[in-house]
């Protein structure tokens, strides 16, 4: 039933395959969500695994069924699908499924909601690794949300070209942070947050700068 999807390709099928993983974290309500919101609300291929059913920009789908038909339907044009997992179903189960059709398509983004509910920091879902491991061929562009540091799959944080933190003060978050951001991460205690916007690092390339996410408008600021 999936391998059907492989036969097709979308308008840029002659694009450089490459893409970017982005790993964003925070603890509830900090702005990850907000933050992504920024960073996709353009996009015109878009599948989002929201499983605390907040977003709301797209066609909301329930099953791994609907999600094939959808695909099939507008594989060679524009897409933005919100697949949001039934609550009376095992969420790994549904997860599986959901990666493994999302590894199926070509020249998208997919963000996954709440990634360390359905993976661990060695383990991770079959469908999931071959996105991490393989979607550069497939043009796949990867935004995965944790609410903790530490508790990102190995996998993901070592192919990940971006790394976007809000707010930390676990030292084991604060020490995998510094890993990567260096004595920059060490500030992640002191970003703020109010009831207007939050403040986040985000290291890419080797570089780090801060940021703000605004909540009245999603717009993302740079200082």
């Amino acid at each position: 039933m999936l391998a059907s999807l492989d036969a097709h390709d979308d308008l840029h099928s002659g694009m450089k395959r490459e893409n970017k993983i982005t790993v964003i974290l925070g603890k509830k309500g900090y702005g990850k969500t907000s933050y992504t919101v920024a960073q996709t609300r353009e996009l015109k291929r878009l599948i989002i695994f929201d499983y605390n059913r907040e977003y709301e920009a797209g066609k909301v789908i329930t099953h791994p069924k609907e999600l094939i038909a959808q695909l099939r339907l507008n594989m060679d044009s524009f897409f933005r699908l919100i697949f949001r997992p039934d609550p009376n179903i095992d969420i790994d189960l549904h997860f599986d499924f959901f990666s493994t059709i999302c590894f199926k398509v070509q020249n998208y983004t997919v963000v996954f909601e709440e990634i360390d509910l359905v993976s661990k920091a060695g383990v991770m879902p079959l469908g999931l690794k071959q996105i991490i491991n393989y979607g550069r061929h497939q043009a796949i562009n990867v935004l995965a949300l944790s609410r903790r540091a530490h508790m990102v799959p190995r996998d993901l944080t070592a192919n990940a070209d971006a790394i976007v933190t809000f707010n930390q003060q676990e030292p084991r978050d604060i020490k995998y942070l510094t890993d990567y951001m260096g004595q920059a991460g060490e500030k992640v205690r002191d970003l703020k947050k109010t009831d207007t916007f939050s403040e986040f690092l985000e290291w890419e390339n080797g570089q780090v700068r801060m940021g703000k996410i605004n909540f009245v408008d999603k717009r993302i600021s740079y200082n």
